[in-house]
């Protein structure tokens, strides 16, 4: 944003376009520094995860009386893909007692919250979440990618993942920090910020890329192993510019992996959550269209941007709003989650604005 503003400056008042630069700089290393120190350190990778340091249930979801209820039931349902740190058993008189109080299924002790206190509809058929899976719910919802399969089941493992969202995004925040100090004359931080910028590539291609695949991986650092679940979030790479030439030529052959007849869905997994295929959000369609464009596949990008549009205008033209998200697969807004946020809000900012971007990304071919 800093950028944006100081481009518009620049073509009306070069110095203070500077000044901006200069007032802004600070405030900008100090948000940097916040993904780069703990807890945000993805172990000994050199790269960051996000993670957050509340404890127990997020307050945004007291209203919900049968999210964690229907975790619950879905990880009973699911024994074979529920990880062994996502519940513990209750003893039999105090299934309302407070949970830190609890018995632990799999020898789990890390509760520290009072869950009768505050979450009392987060227990059911005896069993009780742990604080490691609300450590990843939380972590979860600071990625804002709420909720999706991506991390383990409804993003309960999050917090143990370097992954590639954030770490293209930082990537792009050390090469923007290295133009915006070069210009203003501090040749020294700018040969620090491309060094850093150049050494989160270097990780993020050790780490988050697969060669066989052609496609980057969020990677566990906790089990030293990458996840080979398949996210819209390896586009950010071009959006950022931390993808090669040969890296971007492999993400655009594995677009059929995510592309739907109304855009790019999240990913190649139906869930039941939100940010899981078929559902296709407005932020991921422009950043991997953007992307696209930025290394020169313009008719994979405006095509991506023509079927995204398109979604919009239709659904527009069939109940007069604008919508959070969308079925891409139908391609329609009339969307169905089993667990989470279930409704589709009208009138998302978001929404509006990549439809005039996108806009903008197809007049360039007339």
């Amino acid at each position: 944003m800093v950028l944006a503003l100081y481009r518009v400056e620049l073509a009306t008042d070069p110095k203070e376009a500077r000044a901006l630069l200069h007032h802004a700089l600070p405030y900008l290393v100090r948000d940097y520094t916040l993904w780069v120190s703990s807890p945000h350190l993805a172990g000994i990778t050199g790269l960051s995860r996000y993670s957050d340091l509340g404890h127990g249930p997020v307050p945004e979801m007291a209203d919900d009386s049968t999210y964690y209820v229907d975790i619950i039931h879905w990880l009973l349902s699911h024994p074979d893909q529920t990880p062994p740190d996502y519940l513990h058993k209750l003893l039999p008189t105090e299934s309302s007692a407070p949970a830190a109080h609890a018995q632990p299924m799999h020898g789990n002790e890390s509760l520290t919250w009072d869950c009768a206190a505050h979450c009392p509809a987060t227990t059911a058929e005896g069993y009780a979440l742990t604080e490691d899976f609300f450590s990843g719910d939380r972590a979860m919802r600071e990625s804002g990618f709420d909720s999706t399969f991506r991390f383990g089941p409804y993003g309960g493992e999050t917090q143990n993942f370097a992954s590639i969202d954030l770490n293209a995004l930082l990537f792009k925040y050390e090469h923007d920090l290295a133009f915006i100090t070069a210009t203003l004359g501090d040749t020294d931080a700018a040969i620090a910020w491309s060094e850093a910028a150049g050494e989160r590539r270097e990780r993020i291609d050790n780490l988050l890329w697969d060669e066989s695949a052609g496609l980057y991986f969020d990677y566990d650092f906790v089990s030293s192993q990458p996840s080979t679940y398949r996210y819209l979030t390896a586009y950010y790479a071009l959006w950022s510019g931390v993808a090669s030439p040969a890296q971007a030529q492999r993400l655009v052959a594995n677009l059929p992996l995510f592309e739907q007849p109304g855009g790019l869905q999240m990913s190649t997994t139906i869930s039941g959550v939100q940010w899981d295929a078929p559902f296709g959000w407005a932020p991921t369609n422009w950043l991997a269209a953007a992307g696209l464009a930025r290394y020169g596949y313009t008719t994979q990008a405006q095509r991506i941007a023509r079927e995204f549009t398109s979604t919009v205008a239709n659904n527009y033209a069939h109940d007069g709003t604008i919508r959070e998200k969308y079925n891409v697969a139908s391609p329609e807004a009339n969307v169905t989650v089993a667990t989470g946020y279930k409704s589709n809000v009208i009138g998302f900012g978001w929404t509006n604005a990549v439809y005039l971007k996108m806009q903008q990304l197809l007049s360039l071919s007339k």
